[in-house]
């Protein structure tokens, strides 16, 4: 159709084709939609990054958690080592207080002195016989006790290098550790032991004077009631320094008072005594 209607309409179509234009010129400026593929694709990739990503976080927790157990567990094991310790040093304290009190404890407390008297003419005094005594201060019994005494005359004192030796009745050096029967000494008891110990009345006279040196000396070994404990030793020396007479008093008779002076050596104890066992070992 011509005319100004065949016109309009191919104005219109002119028109029209440049809105086309446009909308593709603006649907190319407009970002492009993902195709369908691709989103599920990312969707996938994500959800498998969170679950790796999950259990990294949790390892770290669970390996600081472990972490401070340990440390802890580690304090409270050391705190206890430290109980542990005083503990058992206390038990030691408590049972070495509980032994030294009550274990059995073996000295020489004195030497009973007998006058030997002449049988024709009791006025006469021949000699005399010293016993010694031994106590057990402790509350608990001594066993396996074992004791040697002797009895020495010298014309002058003793001096530090004196070994202080074991004799026999003669006196001559013997070794008497395997010649010995154990005893027992109930706990508190005193017992004289039948060891008899002669000074002739000559020697006294000597001591008397200044001339003679007469020396007691010897050692008790036992061992107490307490397992796990070391066997105990007592030594022990007096010198004689008098016999003395005592006039008759009323309807009493006349007697003789020892006098007697403690060694400087050989008085001891224990660990206080390996000075003289050594010198005895040699």
């Amino acid at each position: 159709m011509s005319g100004r209607h065949g016109k309009k309409s191919k104005g219109l179509q002119k028109q029209g084709a440049t809105a086309r234009t446009d909308e593709v010129q603006l649907n190319a400026d407009a970002p492009q939609a993902e195709p369908e593929h691709d989103r599920s694709q990312l969707i996938k990739q994500r959800k498998i990054g969170a679950i790796f990503s999950k259990p990294l976080h949790q390892g770290s927790a669970l390996s600081n958690v472990a972490l401070w157990s340990l440390f802890v567990t580690s304090i409270v094991a050391v705190v206890y080592i430290f109980q542990l310790r005083a503990m058992r040093e206390s038990n030691r304290i408590n049972r070495e207080a509980l032994v030294s009190v009550q274990r059995a404890f073996l000295y020489v407390d004195e030497f009973q002195m007998f006058i030997e008297r002449n049988a024709d003419d009791p006025t006469k005094i021949n000699g005399f016989t010293l016993y010694p005594r031994v106590k057990n201060s402790g509350t608990t019994p001594a066993l396996d006790a074992t004791d040697w005494v002797n009895i020495k005359t010298l014309d002058k004192p003793i001096t530090p290098s004196f070994t202080f030796p074991d004799l026999d009745s003669r006196g001559n050096v013997i070794s008497v550790k395997q010649q010995l029967t154990p005893g027992f000494f109930p706990p508190q008891s005193v017992e004289t032991l039948a060891v008899p110990l002669g000074i002739s009345a000559r020697i006294a006279q000597d001591v008397n004077a200044g001339k003679a040196y007469v020396y007691l000396y010897g050692w008790i070994r036992y061992r107490d009631v307490f397992k796990e404990t070391e066997p105990h030793v007592s030594m022990f020396c007096i010198q004689i320094k008098e016999l003395r007479q005592v006039a008759a008093i009323g309807g009493n008779p006349a007697s003789t008072t020892l006098v007697t002076n403690t060694c400087s050596e050989h008085n001891c104890v224990d660990k206080q005594c390996e000075k003289g066992e050594q010198a005895k070992a040699n």
